[in-house]
């Protein structure tokens, strides 16, 4: 039975602690197909008495493969040495003397620290191992030095290949590179391995071999315990040279440079470049789905090595593709990832009225009138915007359109006035007219500003004729709504036949938008068909009126006190002359 949750794949070898007459043991199985599995055999690791019941407790043995060699880390009590031991091997059953290399406090056969993860080596040729105190509960780093290769500049042999490479002798000239390549590799000389690389890189380049540039990259990226600087290095070389190149070609090296760096995270960022370019080719192609498909599969937001500005661009690039494809859902969910608290930075203005502008054709699908308004009044103030006096003119009469199509209510009634003390509006005559209309509480037709409302909405280009007609009928029903409310502040009750004359609507058309007025709680209305009536009063409550009654009485008793008082005087008065 298999003791702890640590286990290890490394060349279809699995290891694991077992149990072992008393101690515990790290054993060793193998399998060529990962269902068939071999009989368990005990690791050899020098200086370690397998089954030693005082010597052998080997146990939470955490594996990595770096630069081919398997290292791996233990918490042991060994030769009354405790702590946290690292050991090698080159197979995976023989392992070398164990080296000490973090004390930790032994509690009988167990260590303070257990268990110890490693990582694979950083830039600076460190290791660094995890370990979890599990008696003081805290968790700690600690870097194990290993020896790096010393670097080598290869300029020379490079040179004498690329005259080789010049001579038409491409594949020689990387074939001997590459022997230099293994060296440099194996040896973790970073600077050399990556210096070689985009030297083979450059040579295909140089022949103008595309075919052999895509292969030598994918060849080399594939290489065992491959350098990720080297790959690094390759993909950003390989990524400038696709501004000379012809649209197949591109295709060509951006499918293999987005293969090299598939699941890569030191490329990440120059994956999500190209992924874009990709996209930019494919709709010019005219297959938007699919340039719509590789753009959403890639998530930008967590990407710490992209900056601010190119992270908004490629989601609203995104966005933009979605809302060209139809797919308005997921333009809204990808919409939703960008903060706007972003858009404070006055270097992304552009970006601010680029998502904006795609804000308003995602609302203008649903013809939710009133985030439209929202959309354009976050546009306004943007100091490009404020200079152009043409672009500034025409945000403002779509703010006054869309805001008086929006359904009545407290926030509409609120930015009414809101728009009304705008500056720039007295440059507007008609625009100002209208907005005074909204926020005066006067009764006022719709055909009086029917004309000259559809003669501003042709002129502003942006709507067809569909969209102009269901513009005008939305603003005859919001100019009703606003009358009626007007009316339900004068009148406590009036005739159906009257409210119809003041709303110029026929008597079914007034009595169904009266009923969904009510039905949102824009106004309080309740209808007496038998005899005509609808009251706009609200009936009170027997609280208020036994309140009301009160009041009046007092108010009756202090007049009457009043003038019994004045009577008074008068007689004294009177009196006091006789």
């Amino acid at each position: 039975m298999v003791e702890s949750l640590n286990s290890s794949h490394w060349k279809s070898m699995h290891w694991s602690e077992r149990p072992r007459g008393g101690s515990r043991h790290v054993q060793v199985s193998t399998s060529p197909d990962f269902q068939q599995w071999s009989t368990w055999r005990v690791l050899k690791i020098a200086g370690v008495t397998a089954g030693d019941v005082n010597d052998d407790n080997i146990y939470y043995l955490n594996v990595q493969v770096i630069e081919g060699r398997l290292v791996g880390l233990f918490p042991g009590v060994l030769s009354d040495r405790s702590g946290i031991y690292l050991t090698t091997s080159e197979d995976g059953i023989v392992w070398s003397k164990p080296r000490l290399v973090l004390p930790s406090t032994a509690y009988g056969p167990r260590v303070e620290d257990h268990p110890a993860a490693i990582f694979p080596p950083t830039a600076d040729g460190d290791l660094y191992a995890c370990r979890c105190c599990h008696r003081i509960a805290m968790a700690d780093a600690v870097a194990i030095k290993v020896n790096k290769g010393p670097s080598v500049s290869y300029a020379g042999p490079i040179a004498e290949q690329r005259a080789l490479a010049k001579s038409g002798q491409v594949e020689g000239a990387i074939a001997n590179l590459l022997q230099h390549e293994k060296t440099a590799r194996l040896s973790g000389d970073i600077s050399g391995t990556t210096e070689l690389c985009v030297a083979m890189v450059e040579f295909c380049f140089e022949a103008k071999d595309y075919p052999r540039l895509n292969e030598t990259i994918t060849m080399l990226a594939k290489r065992r315990a491959q350098i990720k600087e080297a790959v690094g290095a390759m993909v950003r070389k390989a990524m400038e040279y696709l501004e000379g190149f012809s649209v197949a070609e591109k295709l060509a090296l951006i499918e293999t440079l987005r293969a090299v760096s598939e699941g890569k995270m030191f490329v990440e960022v120059e994956r999500a470049r190209l992924t874009k370019t990709l996209a930019g080719l494919l709709e010019a192609k005219g297959d938007l789905l699919e340039a719509r498909k590789i753009m959403i599969e890639t998530v930008v937001e967590t990407l710490g090595g992209m900056g601010k500005r190119e992270k908004t661009a490629f989601i609203l690039e995104q966005v933009r593709l979605c809302l060209e494809t139809g797919d308005f859902i997921r333009a809204n969910i990808m919409s939703k990832k960008i903060n706007v608290k972003v858009f404070n930075d006055e270097e992304l203005e552009d970006l601010k009225l680029t998502y904006y502008t795609h804000v308003v054709r995602y609302h203008s699908h649903s013809h939710t009138w009133l985030e439209i308004f929202r959309a354009y009044q976050a546009m306004w103030g943007a100091k490009s915007l404020m200079e152009d006096e043409a672009g500034r003119s025409r945000n403002l009469k779509l703010q006054c359109i869309y805001l008086m199509l929006s359904a009545y209510g407290n926030e509409q009634n609120e930015q009414m006035h809101g728009l009304a003390k705008i500056p720039q509006l007295a440059e507007l005559p008609m625009y100002k007219e209208l907005v005074r209309l909204f926020t005066t509480k006067e009764v006022f037709a719709f055909g009086e500003v029917k004309a000259a409302l559809q003669t501003e909405l042709e002129k502003l280009g942006t709507f067809d004729a569909k969209e102009v007609e269901l513009m005008l009928s939305t603003f005859h029903k919001r100019v009703t709504e606003h009358n009626i409310e007007v009316i339900a502040k004068y009148y406590a009750r009036i005739t159906m036949k009257r409210l119809g004359e003041h709303l110029e609507l026929p008597l079914a058309l007034m009595e169904e938008q009266l009923c969904e007025m009510v039905t949102k709680k824009q106004v309080y209305a309740r209808i007496d068909r038998p005899r005509g009536i609808v009251t706009f009063q609200r009936p009170k409550t027997a609280n208020a009126l036994l309140n009301d009654w009160s009041s009046d009485i007092g108010t009756l008793l202090t007049k009457l006190e009043g003038a019994c008082h004045l009577i008074h005087k008068e007689n004294m008065v009177h009196k006091i002359g006789a």
